[in-house]
């Protein structure tokens, strides 16, 4: 009977233990920018950055993939999300 308690209780606190939040990581993989932190809370809920470091895309193709996004489910308002458009328009736009 105490084995059994004593293993609950380890169950327990191991859940705790692991389910409480990491420390926030500093991104170096994306610049620093006014809409740096909206970018990971809207588009990192699904996704990693790695395809947008790697992209170089027109105003116009990044307004089209932000579009895509919303459809299919990000969350955020107009506002925002033009606030992160403007971000990858200025650090992952065509040069």
């Amino acid at each position: 009977m105490k084995a059994g308690i004593l293993g609950l209780m380890l169950v327990v606190v191991s859940a705790v233990v692991l389910g409480q939040d990491e420390p926030k990581k500093e991104r170096k993989d994306l610049p620093d920018g006014p809409a740096k932190e909206l970018f990971i809370k809207v588009c990192e809920k699904c996704h990693g950055s790695e395809n947008v470091v790697r992209s170089r895309n027109t105003r116009d193709k990044w307004e089209s993939i932000v579009e895509d996004m919303a459809s299919r489910g990000a969350e955020g308002t107009d506002e925002e999300f033009e606030r992160i458009l403007d971000y990858l328009v200025a650090n992952f736009g065509k040069k």
